[in-house]
């Protein structure tokens, strides 16, 4: 079984972990959820805690996912074409 390239029966200690949908797609990242839409016009990332309440500071938890934000962008890109 695999996803994102990774082999679930073997995962790696600490990973990101998506949830998509048609419009958007969730990121669990250390530090809490981030959401994104698939379409600039529905707006832009949005930081939650794990029990989905807006973050106040959203750009420590941004600032802090860059890298797996990044990935996520290169990711989506790759399947939706």
């Amino acid at each position: 079984m695999w996803t994102q390239g990774e082999d679930l029966l073997d995962p790696p200690a600490e990973r990101d972990r998506i949830i998509g949908g048609w419009e958007e797609v969730a990121m669990w990242v250390p530090g809490g959820i981030l959401r994104v839409p698939l379409e600039g016009h529905r707006g832009f990332l949005e930081a939650y805690d794990y029990e989905w309440n807006r973050l106040d500071d959203e750009g420590a938890l941004l600032d802090r996912s860059g890298a797996s934000i990044l990935r996520l962008a290169q990711e989506c890109r790759r399947f939706l074409r």
